[in-house]
């Protein structure tokens, strides 16, 4: 099955935000096997919204709309699509009421013009919106199911989450064939390097591979027809350990989170000595940390330049550290690029030296960002070690 996102706003065909619902949206169908085949913004104009819809059309069976539903003279995606519908507008008085209701409730004056907000295409189904005053709707012609959302990204989401994700999945994703993404976050290896592992990994599968750089990671993608699951699962394994060197999580998994939220709690008290990070390390784990949950642990910042000394100053900081607190301790870089992490806990101590695969250059704020990961993932290594 393949869809489109279609982005209605001069905010956003101008530059002025950064179309993050594309993003999110299409991460969403991806996960429901649903290929993303385009992207495409228009101005808040009839005539540009209409032609966006006949030109995606014909190429997808899913459309979501994006944004063009509140209530000023330039939100025009409900007239846009009812053309498309060839149908007319009609005026929900369950959707006027809910928005007087809403708006009264927050102290807000009640206008004429919210009225806008409630009509819809005849032949359109009414989506609830508990995050906003715009209800959303779906609509299908010519075998193109057709959602049309506004256009604040928590109000998208509270939609999807009510609503369209579990739709979507039942009733429509259910039984269409469809593809497979399995995703692998490298740390340590260059894109183009990594690409000539994986395409000879998979050569003679059914596999499709795709490559997304975010520093200092390399994400691996592939996808796998279903119907093909069984014959490709042989190239994915010989993937898997063609890139295992570098290897650090898989799909939607966060190394950082898994130490934050799963590793760390086990621990009464943790500390964390970070010696060579320049703060990337404390903004990485606090990142990480879910609202609420996860211990309380303390990061102590004491990077020198002095780098010739990291080791000696990681190997004091677990030496003395209390035996009742989990002690997590980061190095500075030395000359050769290499640094020195441990940790300390209940007269266990374990230390190992790290070295970039690449050199430093003048991007420090890159290579450091690539230093915390690596750390934390050792850590996580060592942790183990501990347990086991």
């Amino acid at each position: 099955m393949k869809a489109a996102v279609l982005t209605i706003g001069n905010e956003v065909s101008s530059g002025q935000i950064v179309n993050s619902n594309a993003a999110w949206v299409s991460q969403e169908l991806e996960h429901l096997k649903i290929e993303v085949m385009s992207h495409l913004t228009v101005q808040d104009d009839h005539r540009q919204i209409l032609d966006a819809i006949n030109f995606l059309t014909p190429h997808v069976e899913i459309l979501m709309i994006t944004g063009g539903l509140g209530p000023t003279r330039d939100d025009l995606t409900r007239h846009s699509v009812c053309a498309w519908l060839e149908d007319e507008l009609t005026f929900d008085e369950e959707s006027w009421q809910r928005i007087v209701a809403r708006l009264t409730e927050f102290g807000v004056p009640v206008v004429e013009s919210n009225r806008q907000q409630c009509y819809f295409p005849k032949s359109s189904r009414i989506i609830s919106n508990a995050a906003g005053t715009a209800n959303a709707f779906y609509a299908f012609k010519n075998g193109v199911h057709v959602w049309c959302l506004p256009g604040p990204p928590r109000e998208i989401k509270t939609i999807w989450r009510d609503h369209i994700g579990d739709q979507l999945a039942q009733d429509i994703a259910q039984g269409v064939q469809g593809l497979s993404l399995f995703r692998w976050h490298c740390l340590g290896q260059s894109e183009s390097a990594l690409g000539e592992i994986v395409e000879e990994a998979i050569a003679g599968s059914t596999l499709t591979s795709g490559y997304r750089p975010h520093i200092p990671y390399v994400e691996v993608k592939i996808w796998s027809p279903d119907q093909d699951l069984g014959i490709n699962k042989i190239y994915l394994e010989r993937l898997e350990a063609a890139i295992r060197p570098w290897l650090i999580s898989k799909d939607d998994n966060d190394i950082a989170s898994k130490l934050v939220t799963e590793i760390l709690p086990e621990y009464p008290a943790v500390k964390v000595f970070d010696l060579g990070s320049f703060g990337v390390l404390a903004e990485r784990m606090g990142r990480a940390t879910q609202e609420g949950q996860g211990p309380h642990f303390s990061i102590l910042s004491q990077c020198q330049e002095d780098r010739e000394f990291a080791n000696e100053t990681v190997l004091k900081t677990l030496e003395l550290a209390d035996p009742e607190v989990l002690t997590l301790s980061l190095g500075a870089l030395n000359s050769n690029g290499a640094w020195t992490v441990g940790v300390a806990f209940d007269g266990f101590m374990k230390t190992t030296v790290l070295e970039s695969p690449f050199k430093p250059g003048k991007r420090l704020d890159r290579f450091r960002k690539l230093q915390v990961e690596k750390t934390i993932f050792t850590w996580t290594q060592l942790l183990q070690d501990i347990k086991g």
